[in-house]
């Protein structure tokens, strides 16, 4: 018969080790669940990242041709606007032509890149004036030729790519191949209120929004020194109302771009 102390020192080291091997895996499983939910916290926040930036942060006023939806600011006009009438205003410093073509963008494997906060992916003309460009390169440089892009840092991360790689936009009437040149954010943030954007070269968005020569859907203003947003706003309606609409294609509506941004 062995000694009792033996045998209940035994018997408590046993029952301690398994109530201890208990403990660690329950302390493994707490810490899988919050490693868990901080990635999908994480992946969350990124998703929304861009709900409060804009790209018109440096605009001042919005000319869209022909109606708008004023609840979705990022519905394509049904119009067209003609830069030049608009860059020959002495009330205008800065302007730029825009227009919006929804598209999918897809990896080098096929899969497609979901956009941010539930949005969609628009491809957008580069802004080549630093007056009105909202976009800050944080790797690459800006797209030149007609297959390259610049694209917003949630493609960027969501698609797992980097400047150089290749990836697919799928657009309304072809399918293309383009080369990332870089990756930018905007207001700090990976995406934009409307989703994720890919950019490239302003006549490659215009050829694609099957545009004519010239004209665009929309364009971003810069007013002129000591021109405030709301004046040149009225001046441009009161010239639409007045003689401006043939020249611009029809109908336009003018916006501040503040305006546009709070939409």
């Amino acid at each position: 018969m062995g000694n009792p102390l033996w045998l209940i020192a035994r018997r408590t080291f046993a029952e301690g080790w398994l109530r201890l091997t208990a403990t660690l895996l329950a302390a493994l499983g707490s810490v899988a669940l919050i490693a868990g939910s901080l990635q999908f916290a994480l992946r969350a926040q990124e998703a929304v990242a861009g709900s409060d930036a804009s790209e018109y942060v440096r605009a001042d006023v919005l000319v869209q041709g022909g109606t708008v939806d004023p609840d979705d600011p990022y519905a394509p006009p049904d119009g067209w606007v003609r830069l030049d009438r608009l860059t020959s205003r002495p009330d205008v410093a800065a302007a730029v032509g825009d227009a919006t073509v929804t598209v999918t963008a897809m990896r080098p494997d096929g899969q497609a890149i979901t956009a941010a906060a539930e949005g969609r992916t628009l491809l957008r003309p580069w802004v080549p004036d630093p007056r009105l460009n909202p976009y800050l390169l944080e790797a690459g440089r800006a797209p030149a030729a007609d297959d390259e892009v610049a694209v917003v840092r949630h493609v960027s991360r969501a698609g797992e790519l980097r400047v150089g790689d290749t990836m697919t936009l799928t657009l309304p009437h072809q399918t293309r191949q383009v080369r990332i040149t870089g990756i930018v954010s905007v207001h700090g943030r990976g995406a934009v209120a409307a989703g994720d954007l890919v950019l490239a070269p302003p006549e490659t968005v215009r050829r694609a929004a099957m545009l004519p020569e010239g004209r665009w859907q929309s364009v971003w203003l810069k007013a002129a020194p000591g021109v405030s947003a709301d004046r040149l706003r009225d001046a441009l309606a009161r010239d639409l109302a007045r003689d401006m609409a043939r020249d611009l294609g029809g109908t336009a509506a003018v916006r501040t771009a503040a305006s546009v941004r709070q939409a």
